[in-house]
């Protein structure tokens, strides 16, 4: 439905571009014809850009709540096997596309960064980005399958973790990092990485049970799926 503001911009447009074209007194009527065709032409377009990307914009806004009701769906159901305080984040992979990168289609990232998240994460954490190799997401992104961070499986995701990453997230115990990827699991068709977290030790939070596991990968699909059109449009 046409909003009267883009009815008004209509008429303004058309009476601009009448305007224009009349105040060329040189121009025979075919070429004011084709100049004001030209204006009206541009105009289109540009506003065709305008509504394509405010409709972009509202999808992308109308999305990020379902996203959180995810993440909260996610943490309910663990909250029945323990009551320990969970906390759970998505974050995708910042794309870096040079010129090359562009012409062949080809996806280059270099950090993961944090997206949607519930549960009380500090502004210090939420600043933090993680390379391929970096903490327990990191870890999970280069692997291309889950990984369970705490007690007796720290060394593997904290030994290319930054000093500045320890600190601000040091007080984090155990984490489980599942990767989604779009079709077949390599690094560069990476999805999102979903993290469930928390300040208690493994054998608190049930990370490393099977169905604990298995229902967060399947979890992880779904919230991927609502992601993905997102951040890799």
């Amino acid at each position: 439905m046409v909003s009267k503001r883009e009815t008004l911009l209509g008429i303004f447009y058309y009476l601009a571009g009448l305007a224009v074209t009349l105040a060329s007194p040189e121009l025979e009527v075919p070429q004011r014809f084709v100049v004001f065709s030209l204006f009206a032409s541009i105009v289109f377009v540009i506003e065709s850009g305008r509504r394509v990307l405010k409709r972009r914009k509202e999808d992308a806004i109308s999305r990020e709540p379902q996203v959180e009701v995810l993440l909260d769906g996610l943490i309910e159901k663990y909250r029945e096997r323990s009551d320990c305080h969970l906390r759970a984040n998505v974050m995708v992979p910042f794309e870096n596309r040079p010129i090359q990168s562009q012409f062949l289609k080809r996806r280059s990232y270099t950090t993961l960064e944090f997206k949607d998240h519930t549960g009380g994460y500090s502004e210090q954490e939420l600043e933090l980005s993680y390379e391929s190799g970096q903490g327990s997401c990191g870890l999970a992104w280069r692997r291309c399958r889950p990984v369970i961070y705490g007690e007796g499986q720290r060394e593997a995701a904290e030994k290319a973790m930054t000093d500045t990453q320890l600190e601000k997230a040091g007080h984090v115990e155990s984490v489980l990092s599942v990767p989604i990827y779009e079709n077949e699991r390599r690094p560069e068709n990476l999805v999102c990485v979903v993290n469930v977290d928390s300040e208690d030790s493994l054998s608190e939070t049930c990370f490393t049970e099977d169905d604990i596991m298995s229902y967060t990968e399947r979890h992880a699909d779904v919230i991927a799926a609502t992601v993905e059109e997102d951040y890799h449009a």
